[in-house]
């Protein structure tokens, strides 16, 4: 992937950067448009940093609610869980 493509945020997002592991969260407000940012932070996680394992949505109240009322619950972000690619001579 190219610089070009690189999420601007990408090190900010990393919130566990383990041995073996790595565990990204990406906050959103508006579901269905902030879909393509999650498809590129996945794209970019999976060719850069390990094998994307899990996908794991928040959910709780979000702007939505104030309308809404608090019994509507939305997607608040996904935490990201991948399995780090680790050369054998580290």
């Amino acid at each position: 992937m190219d610089n070009h493509n690189k999420p601007s945020n990408i090190r900010s997002l990393i919130k566990y950067d383990g041995k073996l592991w790595g565990i990204c969260y990406l906050s959103i407000d508006d579901f269905e448009n902030e879909l393509s940012k999650l498809g590129e932070i996945l794209d970019y996680i999976e060719e850069n940093y390990g094998k994307i394992i899990a996908i794991i949505p928040n959910i709780g109240l979000t702007s939505t609610s104030i309308i809404l009322g608090t019994s509507f619950q939305g997607v608040k972000g996904f935490a990201i869980i991948y399995n780090k690619y680790v050369s054998k001579h580290q």
